[in-house]
């Protein structure tokens, strides 16, 4: 349990950070779109560079700001799910669903940010088909093992109730 409580603790900090950082983060998108003159200096989020002179640099960099909040979104959910945990509730149907919501939260993410890398390309008129590993896949694989987990405690909470019912 003592891994369970440090995990929470870590989760708890970057829950109080985000908290206070994506409010500014919001603001100063919403800033940057309609006045990109105030700092004319490229801006790297997600690991995408985005030079706001198009109005598509400009969408998908709102986009990708909001997207965070879906990440953020299943930050809190997974801050219930290892509250959950740490009261020892763990075959339980919320367990099952906080790990499918989480999962889904995350694929959303991923396909969000395909779109909006897409978008980049398209503004700068190169198409680029990439192969290799990247962030997409790594979001993707990430939120499909949250939805196998949620299936995998969905199992295991039918067994925890078929054998409360045996003698």
């Amino acid at each position: 349990m003592r891994k369970l409580s440090i995990l929470k603790a870590i989760v708890d900090y970057l829950w109080v950070l985000s908290m206070v950082v994506f409010p500014l983060i919001v603001i100063f998108s919403i800033v940057m779109v309609f006045d990109s003159d105030i700092i004319d200096i490229p801006i790297k989020t997600s690991g995408k560079e985005f030079i706001l002179d198009t109005i598509w640099n400009k969408i998908a960099f709102l986009i990708i700001t909001i997207s965070f909040g879906l990440l953020l979104f299943a930050l809190y959910k997974f801050r219930k799910l290892l509250q959950l945990f740490k009261d020892k509730k763990i075959f339980e149907v919320e367990t099952a669903l906080l790990f499918n919501e989480i999962g889904k939260l995350i694929i959303y993410y991923s396909f969000i940010d395909l779109f909006v890398e897409f978008l980049l390309k398209l503004s700068k008129n190169e198409i680029i088909i990439n192969l290799g590993y990247g962030s997409f896949l790594s979001f993707l694989s990430l939120g499909l093992f949250f939805v196998v987990l949620g299936e995998v405690f969905k199992i295991g909470q039918r067994i925890k109730e078929q054998n409360e019912l045996t003698i």
